[in-house]
């Protein structure tokens, strides 16, 4: 019997096939893929500003850059001169990260015209735009367009001037899931209850950080659990800071019509121990974040706290619980 060496058609089979010269082999192009893949890796623990000055190293290096190799899940927008800034907000830092962090935390005040410059991307699934104070409703409607799968957007401490843009997420944003807003006393609250009318069948987490004024609040402040209790009854996270109007009754009604919950962050300041404690042996489920400025430890709440142990908790801040709830991986 021939051996298989000897056999013409196995050598056809196990030749590998003639390549022009200038075409890379499998071998090769294994190990540029390898090259590549410790590339990303090493480019993803360095900064926005070294990666970019890393393009200045090769071609190779640029168009590996240019691939999103490198860019983490979670990119902080860096502090830069103007000019540069909407060159970044324009890359590919930008275009292959899952969630943006343009937040004024970050030693930014963005405009308007530097939101107009960022990049398109299917990719980015969140954005956290806090307390940027100069932006208006166009800022939304540059988000709802160059970002058609974003799922979270936070817009806490942001100018409520920009509230009015939350109809282009309506129309725009369908995978919104998890958002964050604040109204200053009145003035945003008929903007945020129009969107949840809207939009509050398909959100998750909805939080609403009304900051207090010294008016009597409107109607459309005072309705506002109405609404999400009509209006959201997938919701499992909600949290009203500072509503210090909400009713037992609304309180309830929110419960009912929001069957998921799982986490409430409400003020206290209208509600008693006794219908709290009713609600939670009715539903195992659901856990209380309270926040009140004034709570001293008295009236039966710290029984309640033993009671129910993590299920009852008091926290003067809902930054910290909202940042956790809604990590994005």
């Amino acid at each position: 019997m021939p051996s298989v060496n000897s056999s013409p058609s196995a050598t056809t089979q196990l030749s590998a096939p003639s390549t022009p010269k200038s075409a890379p082999t499998q071998s090769t192009s294994c190990a540029e893929q390898i090259h590549a893949d410790v590339f990303g890796v090493i480019m993803s623990h360095l900064t926005p500003k070294d990666r970019a000055h890393a393009r200045n190293v090769n071609q190779e290096w640029n168009h590996w850059l240019n691939q999103g190799l490198g860019v983490p899940a979670h990119v902080q927008v860096p502090h830069l001169p103007r000019a540069e800034l909407q060159t970044f907000l324009g890359s590919t830092e930008v275009k292959f990260a899952r969630a943006v962090d343009v937040s004024c935390f970050r030693h930014i005040d963005l405009t308007d015209a530097e939101m107009a410059s960022l990049v398109p991307s299917r990719k980015v699934r969140a954005i956290d735009l806090r307390l940027n104070n100069k932006l208006t409703s166009a800022a939304l409607a540059t988000v709802a367009d160059r970002f058609p799968n974003l799922e979270y957007l936070s817009l806490h401490g942001c100018n409520p001037a920009i509230l009015s843009g939350l109809s282009s997420l309506s129309e725009n944003a369908n995978n919104l899931k998890r958002v964050m807003l604040s109204h200053q006393g009145d003035y945003g609250c008929a903007a945020i209850t129009t969107f949840i009318q809207e939009s509050g069948s398909q959100l998750e987490s909805l939080c609403i950080a009304g900051f207090p004024t010294d008016s009597q609040p409107s109607v459309a402040r005072t309705e506002l659990p109405e609404v999400i209790a009509e209006s959201c009854p997938g919701l499992k996270r909600l949290a009203l800071p500072w509503h210090r109007t909400l009713t037992a009754e609304q309180l309830d009604q929110i419960v009912e019509g929001c069957p998921e919950l799982t986490t409430l962050h409400v003020s206290i300041d209208q509600l008693s121990t006794d219908h709290v404690d009713q609600l939670l042996k009715n539903n195992p489920g659901l856990s209380f974040l309270f926040l009140n400025t004034s709570y001293t430890g008295s009236d039966g709440w710290t029984d309640l706290e033993s009671q129910y142990g993590d299920r009852v908790q008091f926290r003067h801040s809902v930054l910290p619980w909202w940042e956790d709830e809604l990590a994005i991986s």
